[in-house]
């Protein structure tokens, strides 16, 4: 769901790289701080071999290590290198950075948080401090908090899609799709880079869709597709069947389905077509074939169990509304623990209960990640946060 904080990464690029020696001037660190967020690795290297000189405890070495395992996919090394000791002065932000996402690739969102708050104590203005928030309320599904904190990041970082884009997620949760439209519109018109482009204009145009606007949404689709999207193309197909152009709507399902049989935008569309075509007995095979794969997905058996009550399958029909019972009980009772979680940082007992839930919602690998979470309130007393 959240990118990378900007790499602190590439440590003493415009000093160190071109120094002679293997020690730098004081006040050229500053300077090389504000290089690393260009994210170079391969003048990082460069910077680490001239730095070999130098004592394993030097602070700026361990940083430069740290940042460069984490960035390697080694957050537990970096985690390891980066609280072997103590930041101080313009290093402090940087290594709390560090640490904190160390954490979250970790998966222990209850130390990322609390790093993540105490940057932001420290220094509020801090944009990644507000990103890691955010990315940690959302995970744990407490979704207001995480939309306060990323009003903060759009207010200190209004060119940034990212905030953007994650919102108009949130608010299509929530079914929001008016709200989640005019977020994601926002992010696309701030030029997102090319590897996530198609997936903020796939969730814009299928908030587009969801409020009807769809002039708008095959204006976007047209220009962005290439053909070989499923998920757009079924997009545009539902757009030109709410338009009332049944030939095309079917031609562009079909090439969606040839592209993505298991694309689950398709698999309903196609149920509905079916279903409002006259053929709902047809509509049952795709809308089965999804719940296959996602046996809550609420949206899906829903329409399932309007299906079988058009086919006067009354048992069929009543046995869907307790499946739909089942998963609305497991999700309400996971969005109260998700917020029992935020408001009780230290408790493992919560986090158990929501790695449960997340396995009983054919998600082992959330669950997994809150199981961690909990295993890490057991060991780690209050007040022993890595950076503190």
């Amino acid at each position: 769901m959240v990118l990378s904080v900007l790499a602190v990464a590439a440590a003493v690029v415009a000093g160190l790289v071109r120094a002679r020696g293997a020690a730098d001037p004081p006040e050229r660190f500053p300077a090389a701080l504000a290089a690393l967020k260009q994210g170079d690795f391969k003048l990082a290297h460069e910077a680490l071999r001239r730095m070999h000189a130098r004592p394993e405890s030097d602070p700026q070495l361990r940083l430069l290590r740290g940042s460069i395992q984490l960035h390697s996919g080694q957050p537990q090394e970096a985690l390891h290198t980066l609280s072997s000791g103590r930041f101080e002065g313009e290093l402090r932000v940087p290594s709390l950075e560090l640490i904190c996402e160390s954490l979250y690739r970790l998966g222990d969102l209850t130390a990322a948080e609390a790093v993540a708050r105490q940057l932001s104590t420290e220094d509020p203005e801090n944009v990644d401090a507000h990103r890691w928030l955010a990315a940690v309320y959302y995970d744990l599904g407490a979704n207001n908090a995480a939309i306060a904190e990323l009003g903060l990041v759009t207010a200190l970082a209004p060119d940034d899609y990212r905030p953007r884009h994650m919102l108009g997620v949130i608010y299509g949760e929530f079914e929001k799709f008016a709200d989640a439209a005019r977020q994601l519109r926002k992010a696309f018109e701030l030029n997102p880079p090319a590897e996530a482009r198609d997936l903020v204009v796939r969730d814009l145009v299928q908030s587009l869709v969801r409020t009807h606007e769809f002039e708008a949404a095959l204006e976007i689709a047209d220009a962005e597709d290439d053909g070989n999207d499923a998920a757009l193309l079924a997009l545009a197909a539902e757009c030109h069947w709410g338009l009332g152009r049944e030939h095309q709507a079917r031609s562009l399902l079909s090439r969606a389905l040839e592209l993505a049989p298991g694309e689950r935008t398709a698999l309903l569309l196609q149920a509905r077509l079916e279903t409002e075509s006259g053929d709902a007995q047809t509509a049952i095979a795709p809308l089965l074939q999804q719940l296959q794969l996602d046996p809550h997905d609420y949206e899906c058996r829903y329409r399932l169990a309007l299906v079988y009550r058009r086919l006067n399958r009354t048992a069929d029909y009543e046995a869907q509304l307790v499946q739909l019972e089942n998963s609305k009980k497991l999700r309400i009772e996971l969005s109260d623990l998700s917020e029992r979680a935020v408001d009780q940082p230290r408790n493992p007992e919560v986090r158990d209960q929501i790695a449960v839930l997340y396995d009983r919602l054919g998600k082992p690998e959330v669950a997994e990640q809150f199981r961690r979470a909990a295993r890490a309130c057991r060991t780690v007393r209050d007040g022993d946060q890595p950076g503190s």
